[in-house]
């Protein structure tokens, strides 16, 4: 069952939207191949708007190419807008992205950065991933010059801003 436009902005206007909806979105996205066309726009139209859950939302849609045409570019700049706004859930999505060379080049160094600036927010779920997969095939130079870039990342993007 999806929602419609209205029930979608109620939702965000009440901050339900970061929690609750997030999960239900997901869901969907993961689980369906149709959304309706209103509350797409409604997403495109509050991730223009600077919304950096919505923007992160957008990211996953293209990346997994619900309700849009799969874009992993187009992902990517969804999810770094989001990121840059504190998002955790999309500073780990950008790292998967460089990681695996989707939409931008693999480069394991940004990858690791921007996965440990979201563990830094307290999503150590997420280190599991970055031992596991991305500093396994990584030098000595390359982990630190990722956590040099972490802690650069961290003071622009770190704490999660966006409160809407």
């Amino acid at each position: 069952m999806l929602i419609d436009s209205k029930t979608f902005l109620i939702l965000r206007r009440k901050n339900f939207f970061l929690a609750i909806f997030s999960l239900y979105l997901l869901f969907l996205l993961l689980s369906s191949d149709v959304l309706a066309d209103d509350w797409v726009e409604d997403v495109k139209k509050s991730a223009k708007q600077g919304d950096a859950q919505a923007q992160y939302i957008l990211g996953l849609m293209y990346d997994y190419g619900r309700g849009v045409p799969e874009n992993d570019h187009t992902a990517v700049q969804w999810y770094l807008k989001a990121a840059k706004q504190g998002h955790a859930e999309a500073q780990f999505n950008l790292g998967v992205m460089f990681n695996n060379g989707e939409g931008v080049p693999k480069d394991n160094v940004q990858a690791y950065a921007w996965i440990s600036v979201a563990v830094a927010q307290g999503n150590s779920k997420f280190w599991k991933y970055v031992k596991e997969t991305v500093s396994d095939s990584m030098t000595r130079d390359e982990i630190a010059r990722a956590q040099y870039l972490s802690v650069d990342l961290w003071k622009a993007f770190g704490p999660t801003r966006n409160t809407k």
